[in-house]
């Protein structure tokens, strides 16, 4: 059996399970996909925002957390240019 398989059955059912996004405005990011999606913002606080799955909507995915984070290209924005 490969390790991974042993560390995810470490894992009980009470662990939170979702996506994590970086972004440098996680409030703006979560209320854009808040409407995009029709989903309530669960919690918000400095630096996280979380929207969460009306309850029942969708099996498996309950919510996706915006995290602060900033921005490793600011010194590249030449080269995006």
């Amino acid at each position: 059996m490969p390790p991974y398989v042993l560390l995810m059955r470490s894992r009980t059912g009470d662990m939170w399970w979702g996506t994590a996004i970086e972004a440098p405005d996680p409030g703006a990011l979560a209320a854009f996909y808040s409407q995009l999606l029709g989903w309530p913002i669960g919690h918000q606080e400095a630096g996280t925002a979380i929207v969460a799955a009306p309850q029942g909507s969708i099996q498996g995915l309950g919510k996706v957390v915006f995290q602060q984070v900033r921005s490793s290209l600011t010194g590249l924005s030449g080269v995006l240019a």
